[in-house]
Protein backbone atom coordinates (compact mmCIF):
# COMPACT_ATOMS: atom_id res chain seq x y z
CA UNK A 1 0.00 0.00 0.00
CA UNK A 2 1.24 3.39 -1.11
CA UNK A 3 1.95 5.72 2.15
CA UNK A 4 2.93 9.17 0.25
CA UNK A 5 0.30 11.17 -1.23
CA UNK A 6 -0.37 11.29 -5.00
CA UNK A 7 1.56 14.30 -5.52
CA UNK A 8 4.92 13.30 -4.09
CA UNK A 9 4.48 9.89 -6.80
CA UNK A 10 6.09 11.58 -9.98
CA UNK A 11 8.30 14.59 -10.02
CA UNK A 12 9.35 16.34 -12.60
CA UNK A 13 13.11 18.10 -12.63
CA UNK A 14 13.16 21.28 -14.99
CA UNK A 15 15.68 24.32 -15.05
CA UNK A 16 15.49 27.65 -15.59
CA UNK A 17 18.17 30.80 -15.67
CA UNK A 18 17.64 34.41 -15.54
CA UNK A 19 20.11 35.94 -17.96
CA UNK A 20 21.81 39.66 -17.20
CA UNK A 21 23.16 41.33 -20.47
CA UNK A 22 26.33 43.54 -20.26
CA UNK A 23 23.98 46.43 -19.63
CA UNK A 24 22.16 45.76 -16.31
CA UNK A 25 18.90 44.45 -17.93
CA UNK A 26 17.38 40.96 -17.43
CA UNK A 27 15.57 38.75 -19.76
CA UNK A 28 11.99 38.35 -19.35
CA UNK A 29 9.70 36.23 -21.41
CA UNK A 30 6.21 36.75 -21.36
CA UNK A 31 4.99 33.04 -22.19
CA UNK A 32 2.51 31.85 -24.44
CA UNK A 33 -0.97 31.54 -24.05
CA UNK A 34 -0.67 28.38 -26.09
CA UNK A 35 1.55 26.65 -23.21
CA UNK A 36 0.31 23.89 -21.20
CA UNK A 37 1.73 25.23 -18.06
CA UNK A 38 1.57 28.86 -17.22
CA UNK A 39 0.73 30.66 -19.94
CA UNK A 40 -0.22 34.30 -20.20
CA UNK A 41 2.45 35.17 -18.01
CA UNK A 42 6.19 36.38 -17.02
CA UNK A 43 9.31 33.80 -16.66
CA UNK A 44 12.45 34.06 -16.49
CA UNK A 45 13.69 33.49 -20.04
CA UNK A 46 15.10 30.38 -20.59
CA UNK A 47 13.45 27.09 -19.15
CA UNK A 48 12.79 23.42 -20.16
CA UNK A 49 12.75 20.14 -18.61
CA UNK A 50 15.79 18.20 -18.00
CA UNK A 51 16.73 15.43 -19.80
CA UNK A 52 17.90 12.80 -16.98
CA UNK A 53 19.93 10.78 -19.26
CA UNK A 54 22.10 13.89 -19.44
CA UNK A 55 21.79 15.22 -16.27
CA UNK A 56 22.80 11.54 -14.63
CA UNK A 57 25.54 11.03 -17.07
CA UNK A 58 26.81 15.03 -16.91
CA UNK A 59 26.06 14.94 -13.15
CA UNK A 60 25.02 17.99 -13.30
CA UNK A 61 21.57 20.32 -14.31
CA UNK A 62 23.81 22.83 -15.91
CA UNK A 63 24.09 20.76 -19.06
CA UNK A 64 20.24 21.17 -19.77
CA UNK A 65 20.46 25.27 -18.88
CA UNK A 66 23.02 25.88 -21.94
CA UNK A 67 20.40 24.50 -24.38
CA UNK A 68 17.55 25.79 -22.98
CA UNK A 69 19.69 29.27 -23.24
CA UNK A 70 20.43 27.84 -26.70
CA UNK A 71 17.12 27.07 -27.24
CA UNK A 72 15.00 29.68 -26.51
CA UNK A 73 17.65 32.59 -26.44
CA UNK A 74 20.47 31.57 -29.03
CA UNK A 75 23.11 32.34 -26.32
CA UNK A 76 25.84 30.00 -26.54
CA UNK A 77 28.38 28.85 -23.56
CA UNK A 78 30.81 31.00 -25.60
CA UNK A 79 28.88 34.25 -24.69
CA UNK A 80 28.33 33.58 -20.93
CA UNK A 81 30.97 35.81 -18.80
CA UNK A 82 29.36 33.83 -15.57
CA UNK A 83 26.88 31.12 -14.61
CA UNK A 84 25.53 30.35 -11.09
CA UNK A 85 22.85 28.17 -9.27
CA UNK A 86 20.74 29.91 -7.27
CA UNK A 87 18.36 27.73 -5.55
CA UNK A 88 15.46 24.78 -5.98
CA UNK A 89 11.82 26.12 -6.70
CA UNK A 90 9.05 23.35 -6.27
CA UNK A 91 5.30 24.04 -7.51
CA UNK A 92 2.64 21.90 -7.96
CA UNK A 93 0.67 22.51 -11.19
CA UNK A 94 -1.92 20.14 -11.48
CA UNK A 95 -1.51 18.08 -8.70
CA UNK A 96 2.19 17.02 -9.71
CA UNK A 97 4.80 18.31 -7.94
CA UNK A 98 7.32 20.18 -10.63
CA UNK A 99 10.72 21.33 -8.81
CA UNK A 100 12.87 23.75 -10.81
CA UNK A 101 17.10 24.50 -10.29
CA UNK A 102 17.45 27.73 -10.62
CA UNK A 103 20.18 29.82 -12.15
CA UNK A 104 21.70 32.87 -12.84
CA UNK A 105 24.14 33.82 -15.75
CA UNK A 106 25.27 37.27 -16.80
CA UNK A 107 26.10 37.53 -20.74
CA UNK A 108 28.75 38.89 -22.90
CA UNK A 109 26.09 40.37 -25.00
CA UNK A 110 23.66 43.42 -24.90
CA UNK A 111 20.43 43.74 -24.28
CA UNK A 112 19.89 44.58 -28.18
CA UNK A 113 22.23 41.98 -29.22
CA UNK A 114 20.22 39.26 -27.10
CA UNK A 115 16.76 40.57 -28.40
CA UNK A 116 18.30 40.30 -32.13
CA UNK A 117 19.44 36.92 -31.16
CA UNK A 118 15.77 35.56 -29.73
CA UNK A 119 14.34 36.99 -32.93
CA UNK A 120 16.21 33.38 -34.63
CA UNK A 121 16.14 31.23 -31.96
CA UNK A 122 14.22 27.54 -32.17
CA UNK A 123 12.23 28.16 -29.53
CA UNK A 124 10.95 32.09 -30.10
CA UNK A 125 7.92 30.76 -30.25
CA UNK A 126 7.24 29.74 -26.30
CA UNK A 127 6.88 33.60 -25.38
CA UNK A 128 8.10 37.04 -26.49
CA UNK A 129 11.45 38.14 -24.31
CA UNK A 130 11.71 42.02 -23.57
CA UNK A 131 14.42 43.28 -21.38
CA UNK A 132 14.09 45.30 -18.20
CA UNK A 133 16.03 47.33 -15.36
CA UNK A 134 16.65 45.70 -11.87
CA UNK A 135 14.27 48.69 -10.90
CA UNK A 136 11.39 47.80 -13.94
CA UNK A 137 12.16 44.18 -12.85
CA UNK A 138 11.69 44.67 -8.83
CA UNK A 139 8.49 46.55 -9.78
CA UNK A 140 7.17 43.84 -12.28
CA UNK A 141 7.51 41.23 -9.27
CA UNK A 142 5.17 43.06 -7.33
CA UNK A 143 2.54 43.86 -10.28
CA UNK A 144 2.59 41.43 -12.67
CA UNK A 145 1.20 37.98 -12.92
CA UNK A 146 4.65 35.67 -12.83
CA UNK A 147 4.99 31.91 -13.13
CA UNK A 148 5.75 31.11 -9.87
CA UNK A 149 9.13 29.64 -10.31
CA UNK A 150 10.27 32.49 -12.08
CA UNK A 151 8.68 34.57 -9.20
CA UNK A 152 10.90 32.58 -7.03
CA UNK A 153 14.17 32.88 -9.17
CA UNK A 154 14.02 36.37 -9.24
CA UNK A 155 13.10 36.73 -5.21
CA UNK A 156 16.54 34.42 -4.77
CA UNK A 157 19.10 36.54 -7.16
CA UNK A 158 17.56 39.48 -5.29
CA UNK A 159 17.77 37.54 -1.88
CA UNK A 160 21.87 36.55 -2.42
CA UNK A 161 22.36 39.87 -4.27
CA UNK A 162 20.79 42.31 -2.05
CA UNK A 163 19.45 45.55 -2.66
CA UNK A 164 19.36 47.44 -5.91
CA UNK A 165 23.03 47.72 -7.65
CA UNK A 166 24.77 51.01 -6.57
CA UNK A 167 27.63 52.03 -9.47
CA UNK A 168 30.53 54.29 -8.18
CA UNK A 169 32.36 56.43 -9.96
Amino acid sequence: RETTPPEEHFRVLTVNCLVKTTDERFALAFRSKGLSHFGDMLHVSAAGNIDLHAAIESRTPLVQCFVELQEELNVFPCDIKSIQQLGLAITLPRNSATMEVCHYAQVNLTSQELLERTKTAKDSWEGKVSTFSETETREMLETEKFMPTGAATLMLYFNIYGALSVRHS
